[in-house]
């Protein structure tokens, strides 16, 4: 007899803590999944079709292979594209979400906190870096301005060359011998 358990209640959402435990989640949605297929589990290829139908795009089989293996985090609306032809229900998504979130914000390195610079010390060594800093700032808008002063020194010499005199030029032909 075929079980008719919902997938929200063979896949776990709150035990995803790791890329492997979000692997085995997923992989009991597939499990479920292919109850409706007459299979014992959808392949990555079925997935990827199921997939192609939902989003309108493929989804190279490798780069799939590596988020259903656990390798790597698919993106949040992948995720969610995922789930939805896995059979979750629209209401089971925000559960799924906070474990995507979860996961992610695990996976993702703290951002470096900016904190003030030491103050200024009068010793003659840290004061040349500030200095080099300063002047390095000036040297793009120099180069800037040395560039604008080229090219307008050679479009006054252009404009200023002599212009042929039309009265000096032999008469045009026009077809006569």
């Amino acid at each position: 007899m075929t079980s008719t358990t919902p997938p929200e209640t063979t896949a776990n959402p709150d035990a995803v803590h790791t890329l492997a435990d979000l692997a085995t989640q997923v992989d009991r949605l597939r499990r479920h999944a292919a109850l409706g297929h007459a299979k014992r589990t959808l392949s990555n290829r079925d997935v990827a079709r199921l997939l192609h139908r939902e989003l309108g795009h493929e989804i190279p089989l490798s780069t799939l292979g590596n988020y259903l293996a656990g390798r790597t985090l698919p993106p949040v609306l992948l995720f969610e594209a995922l789930l939805r032809v896995l059979g979750v229900p629209d209401q089971q998504l925000g559960v799924w979400a906070d474990a995507w979130d979860r996961l992610y914000d695990s996976l993702t390195p703290p951002r470096p906190t900016i904190t003030a610079p030491p103050p200024r010390d009068s010793a003659p060594a840290q004061e040349s870096r500030p200095r080099r800093a300063a002047t390095a700032g000036v040297a793009a808008p120099a180069a800037a301005l040395a560039a604008t002063v080229l090219v307008t020194a050679l479009l006054v010499r252009w404009f200023r060359r002599p212009v042929p005199d039309c009265a000096t030029a032999p008469p045009a032909r026009h077809g006569r011998p």
